[in-house]
């Protein structure tokens, strides 16, 4: 990687809690109120997005404040009784690029507490000197470009110099729209112009 600074994604991309914290939890809270939904089909359409926006789009008769208060609720007690889990690589990538003095950031999705708590418990935080910029703190979430943007500016480094590590699709979206250099973490078969996919994150070191 040739780029001045590096911004992960959180969720899927740097520790594993897509499928088993994410969608599980949403999923939870969701059949309370006798509403079942398949978690593949969460992750799928809404990875990435604002939370929020899942809960209105299954449950448009539920507050969605109300819904999204129960599932961090649940995920904040879920992360301090478990350990979470780095993504494979993602420790020896993240020491790489800081041996190099590659200037490192996490733009997320999620609410800085989430953020604060997944890095500790996986042990990624040291590395990072808590530069994290949450997608609640700009008007507007991934798929937008904003989160990305204001990391990039805390960091002092313009988006083009930027390389942005992402594992869904809105997580995409928003870093090619910060015109950021865009690695898709994925194995899906579909292509983002621009993006280039990487099935492990050893393809980076």
């Amino acid at each position: 990687m040739i780029e001045r600074a590096v911004i992960f994604d959180l969720d899927g991309t740097l520790v594993d809690t897509q499928n088993d914290y994410h969608a599980r939890s949403e999923a939870s809270v969701l059949k309370r109120r006798g509403i079942k939904v398949d978690l593949e089909e969460i992750t799928r359409l809404f990875a990435g997005r604002s939370t929020r926006e899942m809960f209105r789009h299954y449950a448009p008769n539920h507050d969605p404040n109300v819904l999204w208060d129960e599932k961090w609720i649940m995920m904040t007690a879920i992360a301090r009784a478990k350990k979470i889990e780095p993504m494979p690589f993602a420790n020896e990538l993240v020491r790489t690029l800081h041996a190099h003095n590659i200037p490192i950031a996490v733009a997320s999705a999620s609410p800085m507490s989430w953020i604060t708590a997944c890095m500790e418990s996986a042990r990624l935080s040291p590395w990072f000197a808590d530069r994290y910029t949450s997608g609640h703190e700009v008007a507007q979430n991934k798929p937008a470009p904003d989160v990305f943007l204001l990391a990039a500016e805390r960091l002092g480094v313009r988006p083009i110099d930027c390389a942005a590590v992402e594992d869904s699709i809105a997580g995409v979206h928003a870093a090619s729209s910060a015109g950021m250099r865009v690695y898709w973490l994925t194995e899906s078969r579909e292509t983002f112009p621009g993006a280039r996919k990487i099935s492990s994150l050893k393809q980076l070191m």
